[in-house]
């Protein structure tokens, strides 16, 4: 508050999450600060992580007279923002500088100090942000305002930014135990064959391997994962963020190769449907052993997968690539990862569109059902209660690659001072009754309509009207029994209300049954489009009235 309205508050004024902004200049580039101010007390440690996506500097905040809060840096706050932002850069800031300043006055003109409240020195400060790897230490009074430009803060975001992160991620997979994924993992990043099998779940650190790309240094991050049935829950866990994936089967094991197709192809495709990937055959070594001792080997009955079933299966399935390797000699292997470091390039990937949807309206009108079943393509059977989550979906939509990042909320009032939080860079809202009572209906009006507009007043509006399975059930049964009437709204309310409010559209929908699911989404993407598309020519007119 002192640095953004240039004065100091003179009474505490207790926050949940405020946010202020800030138009400065830095380095001649005119820049719009959002500060987020979030509370510290641990009643909120479940929510304070709301606010923290899409942040391109944190600020990690002790009072300069208080060693408790200096060590709960340490012990709290890197370790909780390493957790959910592991790649956004930090600035330790020590405050209350006017009051360290103050007592040591007091002690140069022979005052006793109490230790118990030390103040934390210049010295214990900048050994903290070493230890903690800050890009800096700063020191600031927001009574005094001295140290309180935020110029190191704004330097910084431009520099290092999490959306512009300078690594890739590429997702090894296997069709079938021991097809030598590992081994090929190992092989290249240690240029060498390992001597002893060593079985992985998913191994999410210990191969990393820093490379060039157009003269850019990057860090490669190799995902191992395990193919067993009790894994299959756990290892999407790993596929967020993947770049790449490497399909791998065994060339000595046909059943492997089967496997491509039948389990692994489909599984990729469900939860990351835009990745490109490779397919990979290993044990190379072994075929062409086979090939210098055919005679003996057919005697056995060997059979190996040849190059020509290979491609055929790679062109069928769509694979960026098909490349045969070995890691005990290997051959091929260099071959593999310079393919999937062309693909870290490919144009789609550059080209993919970011849209934010968040989802509001009343408690049970099925905005937690919908977005479940849309992601999942399942329908959730059991209430689900939900304070905010969020869900992502790869899509394409006329052409277009998107990653529609699917933002849950709680219509509880409960929550309406929280509600707020996910509100920010939203593209478009969904607001949601449904079509079996009216009380619903009438708050679109009465409640959503007024926060969202206060808010958000330019974002595009959606109308939804959830349950139709209901109104449908209904509609057929209600000529066989005159009892139980229930008056449901009608698809002309709807459009009449999207009207009033000035909403895009009004779309009608069944989480249940997943009638019109799907184009609920893909209407609420083309509004996002058209909207980006019009800014877009718009930008750089000039109208004078």
């Amino acid at each position: 508050m002192s640095y953004s309205s240039n004065n100091f508050p003179g009474e505490y004024i207790p926050t949940i999450f405020d946010n202020y902004k800030a138009i400065v200049r830095v380095n001649d580039t005119c820049v719009q600060l959002c500060l987020w101010d979030t509370a510290g007390q641990e009643d909120y440690d479940r929510l304070r992580p709301l606010s923290y996506p899409q942040t391109d500097v944190f600020l990690v905040c002790f009072s300069l007279e208080s060693q408790a809060s200096f060590q709960n840096a340490e012990h709290k706050w890197f370790p909780e923002i390493k957790h959910h932002c592991a790649d956004v850069p930090t600035i330790l800031v020590g405050t209350k500088l006017d009051i360290r300043e103050n007592t040591t006055r007091s002690n140069a003109e022979g005052k006793q100090e109490d230790k118990r409240t030390s103040a934390v020195l210049y010295n214990q400060g900048l050994a903290m942000a070493n230890k903690m790897e800050c890009v800096k230490y700063v020191e600031c009074s927001a009574k005094t305002q001295k140290g309180l430009l935020l110029e190191t803060a704004r330097r910084q975001y431009p520099l290092l930014t999490y959306r512009d992160r300078r690594y890739y991620t590429l997702l090894i997979y296997r069709a079938g135990s021991g097809v030598g994924k590992s081994s090929l993992l190992m092989s290249y990043v240690e240029k060498k064959f390992p001597g002893e099998y060593v079985p992985f779940v998913c191994d999410l650190h210990d191969y990393k391997h820093n490379i060039q790309l157009d003269e850019t240094f990057v860090q490669l991050c190799l995902v191992d994962t395990a193919c067993k049935e009790e894994y299959d829950r756990l290892r999407p866990t790993v596929y967020k963020e993947t770049d790449i994936f490497l399909i791998c089967f065994s060339l000595d094991d046909s059943y492997s190769f089967q496997n491509v197709e039948d389990k692994w192809i489909p599984e990729v495709r469900h939860h990351c449907p835009l990745i490109p990937f490779i397919l990979i055959g290993t044990k190379l070594d072994l075929r062409e052993e086979y090939k210098d001792a055919e005679n003996e080997a057919s005697s056995k009955g060997n059979s190996f997968v040849s190059y020509k079933d290979g491609r055929s299966l790679s062109n069928k399935v769509n694979a960026a690539g098909y490349i045969e390797c070995s890691a005990l000699t290997q051959k091929g292997v260099k071959s593999a990862f310079d393919e999937a470091e062309k693909l870290f390039g490919y144009k789609y990937r550059m080209t993919m569109q970011h849209i934010k949807c968040v989802v509001v309206g009343d408690g049970y009108v099925g905005k937690t059902c919908i977005l479940m079943s849309y992601a999942n393509n399942k329908f959730q059977h059991e209430h689900v209660p939900s304070i905010f989550d969020n869900y992502n979906a790869n899509v394409m939509v006329d052409g277009n690659c998107i990653e529609l990042g699917l933002w849950d909320t709680a219509g509880q009032e409960d929550y309406d001072r929280l509600r707020p939080l996910s509100y920010p860079l939203t593209d478009i809202f969904l607001l949601c009754f449904t079509v079996e009572g009216a009380t619903s209906y009438h708050n679109i009006e009465l409640k959503w309509f007024p926060e969202i507009r206060h808010h958000c007043h330019d974002a595009p509006l959606l109308l939804v009207g959830t349950k139709i399975d209901l109104r449908n059930t209904y509609e057929r049964m209600k000529h066989k029994s005159q009892k139980h009437e229930q008056t449901f709204i009608t698809c002309e309310q709807g459009q009449a209300l999207a009207e009033k409010i000035r909403a895009e559209k009004y779309v009608e929908c069944s989480a249940m049954t997943q009638e019109g699911l799907k184009e609920v989404f893909d209407d609420a993407i083309r509004i996002v489009l058209h909207h980006k598309k019009i800014r877009q020519e718009g930008h750089g007119k000039c109208g004078l009235l």
